[in-house]
């Protein structure tokens, strides 16, 4: 719960309760859906319906990460919610989708009172709250309806929440998915209704298919990868640049590379030795996605630019951290007395000289590592992948699904 003191009711055995079903992907969804099970109840009461008594239950289902449509989602999400008797399902899925050229972000069918919340598509925002928050929207939808006049009630009805519990409940219209904030504002969402009769659903949460709707899903993707967590796998490759780089410092040529080189130089050879070692380990570990005959190829472009960006911010890490160890290396190892005598500059240095020779060498051996090193964690670079999750994922539905019909048969 958060810091505010606060209570669910009871549940009274002799009325009415109401079943939520949260059904997660592995990995990010599952552990958002956990975090937020707990107090979940209480906002239930709070916001949708505080007459009936709310259970709440968490199950992590993998084909919800690996589904090819969003279509396929929602018939996981009422098929998960039949064998599990509940009134009520949300699917919380890591997967991006699209529904008519768009980006989809959450959809409700409430006749069969299932839904789904792409987390990704709500880009790079505090996740807990922001997956609570769409989520109560989406349960107020399946519960009161998505009607105008609904909504309308559900508005007067939030405003009256909102005055007595301002501690508690977030300014909100009944009609979004989440408050708007400045993310909102650069990157709306948009709630449209189906007028087909035949459609899968009530209504849908859409982010335009534009440059922000792009960086509000390319940031959620990169966050659901969980980039810092790939910073571990280059513990071999730190150890190994350092100790080529460390070395070799001890030669004048190097020194004297320092000096000469200026600025634009030395960012371009800092992009080199970054290209190199992202490129070695998309390339070492396969993890550039190929258009398949399921995947269109926005999808996979979305799948290999994220796995860029994320790989980009490891590496990123990694860089900073070569820099700081090879800044005090520099004054630990060369004396300023050699670089200021005859074999070595032959003249006074000063600060912006060790910060010179510090990106040089960082830079080379960056390099270095990227031609030779091995990844102590090569897992935690694989789950950093889109393309890879899902891989793994497919397996194991695919592993699910044939143990479920052999237990069937037997």
């Amino acid at each position: 719960m958060d810091n505010n003191s606060r209570t669910v009711k009871e549940q009274d055995p002799t009325g009415d309760t109401v079943s939520i079903g949260l059904i997660a992907s592995p990995e990010m969804a599952s552990s958002i859906a956990q975090a937020i099970e707990p107090d979940f109840p209480f906002f239930l009461e709070l916001y949708v319906e505080d007459n009936v008594s709310w259970k709440v239950e968490v199950v992590t289902d993998a084909f919800a990460g690996s589904a090819e449509k969003a279509s396929d989602i929602m018939k996981e999400a009422e098929a998960v919610k039949e064998a599990h008797g509940w009134d009520y399902a949300v699917c919380l899925t890591d997967l991006p989708f699209f529904r008519e050229g768009n980006f989809l972000v959450a959809e409700v069918n409430g006749k069969r009172k299932i839904s789904q919340l792409s987390i990704p598509a709500l880009g790079a925002v505090p996740m807990k709250k922001r997956v609570r928050e769409a989520s109560l929207q989406l349960i107020s939808e399946m519960y009161h309806g998505s009607s105008k006049e609904v909504r309308d009630r559900e508005q007067e009805k939030m405003d009256r929440i909102q005055r007595r519990n301002e501690q508690h409940i977030p300014k909100k219209n009944a009609r979004d998915l989440v408050r708007k904030g400045w993310f909102e504002r650069m990157a709306p969402i948009d709630r449209a209704q189906p007028k087909e009769s035949s459609s899968e659903s009530d209504v849908r949460f859409m982010a335009r298919a534009k440059w922000n709707g792009y960086v509000r899903l390319i940031t959620g993707m990169i966050q659901a990868n969980n980039p810092w967590t790939i910073f571990s796998a280059f513990k071999n490759v730190i150890a190994l640049a350092f100790a080529s780089g460390a070395y070799a410092m001890i030669f004048p040529t190097l020194w004297q590379l320092g000096e000469a080189y200026d600025w634009q130089r030395s960012l371009l050879l800092m992009a080199a030795s970054f290209t190199a070692l992202t490129s070695w380990i998309i390339i070492s570990h396969g993890l550039w996605e190929r258009r398949s005959k399921t995947e269109s190829a926005t999808m996979v472009k979305l799948h290999n630019t994220t796995t860029i960006l994320t790989l980009s911010m490891g590496v990123l890490g990694y860089y900073v951290v070569l820099f700081c160890l090879f800044f005090f290396a520099v004054f630990l190892f060369i004396p300023v007395s050699l670089l200021e005598s005859s074999t070595g500059l032959d003249r006074e240095v000063g600060f912006a000289y060790y910060l010179s020779l510090t990106w040089l060498v960082t830079s080379l051996a960056t390099c270095i590592g990227a031609l030779g090193a091995g990844l102590e964690d090569e897992e935690a670079v694989l789950n950093g992948t889109y393309g890879y999750r899902q891989r793994q994922r497919k397996k194991q539905a695919k592993k699910e699904q044939e143990q479920k019909e052999y237990e069937g048969k037997t």
